[in-house]
């Protein structure tokens, strides 16, 4: 964080600089819930007296059933991070059968021991990608339901080497209110004072295309695939780059994806790529297309093209396209 000024302005202007981004998208206060939801129907299976009422129906795969324990087991995971012990309690779960039973914050800690480790790994991987120890770090700001679960503190002091935790935000509220602040001062209908976020891409875009080669052996023509990075990872954006494919006298396509993606689940990999077209004009002697990217300040990637030709003397005078 720091303030910035800039010729002709009379008051700085604060801006916040994002150096490196770790996440574990399938980690979350969620995978508590269901675990805790999983043992609350595990418990109600089980009893004695209720395996007598079931009749050998499975209330594990009723829908109702399932949804009443998840909400009973966010209030669960809510009530354990204050106190040590509470009840778990639902009228009519399954064929007017209630449930109730006590459930401690050693059992839940214990359950869900393997999500716990993980709770280091985005913190261990920003550090690594900012080039930074924890000793760089001068606050630990939380926000986030899932860091008011004590055990998660506990953690996060441990490899932060620190004795308090930053809790003076609304952890519920920040994402939101932050992400509506962004979005009025980057639109034109809103006018709010400006805070600057230096972003950074969290994924690589790279640009493929085909280009024909000439084998200096056996003079045999063969195509081979060209793989170009414009955007490496924890590149700051917004930014502009241009690169220039020359020699295509006729049409050609190339593609915009992400780079290396070993970090990102298969779950998530839903659309990675992007295919364009371009279209060489047909007077033209040696055309050189230059084709402009742009990462905006919305996480967006835009593409300009523009056309420069090289014509004879004989052929038209030169001129630019732009598409």
């Amino acid at each position: 964080y720091s303030t910035i000024k800039k010729k002709g302005q009379t008051k700085p202007t604060a801006q916040a600089e994002i150096k490196a981004v770790g996440v574990d998208r399938t980690l979350g206060g969620m995978q508590w819930d269901f675990r805790i939801r999983d043992y609350l129907m595990n418990v109600f299976m089980t009893d004695e007296k209720t395996a007598k009422k079931l009749k050998g129906e499975d209330p594990s795969k009723n829908p109702r059933a399932m949804a009443k324990l998840f909400k009973n087991a966010q209030k669960v995971k809510t009530v354990l991070s204050a106190n040590k012990e509470t009840k778990a309690q639902v009228e009519g779960l399954f064929n007017e059968i209630d449930f109730k039973t006590m459930i401690s914050r050693e059992q839940v800690e214990d359950m869900t021991q393997d999500l716990f480790d993980r709770v280091a790994g985005p913190i261990n991987d920003a550090l690594a990608d900012a080039k930074m120890t924890t000793a760089d770090i001068d606050q630990i700001i939380l926000f986030g339901g899932g860091v008011r679960v004590p055990k998660v503190q506990t953690i996060l002091k441990e490899v932060m080497g620190v004795e308090t935790l930053g809790k003076s935000i609304n952890g519920d509220e920040a994402a939101c209110l932050g992400a509506s602040y962004q979005a009025a001062v980057l639109s034109k209908g809103y006018r709010v004072k400006k805070f600057i976020i230096r972003d950074i891409n969290a994924y690589p875009v790279q640009v493929n295309f085909d280009r024909e080669q000439v084998d200096n052996v056996t003079n045999a023509t063969f195509t081979k695939r060209l793989k170009n990075t414009i955007f490496p990872r924890g590149n700051p954006f917004p930014q502009r780059k241009v690169l220039t494919f020359k020699n295509f006298k006729e049409d050609f396509g190339f593609d915009l994806n992400y780079g290396n993606l070993s970090r990102v689940p298969a779950s998530d990999m839903l659309s990675r790529d992007a295919s364009v077209r371009m279209f060489s004009p047909k007077k033209a002697a040696v055309p050189t297309h230059r084709r402009c990217c742009r990462t905006w300040p919305s996480s967006s990637l835009s593409v300009l093209f523009t056309s420069k030709l090289k014509a004879s003397k004989r052929t038209e005078p030169r001129r630019r396209k732009s598409t």
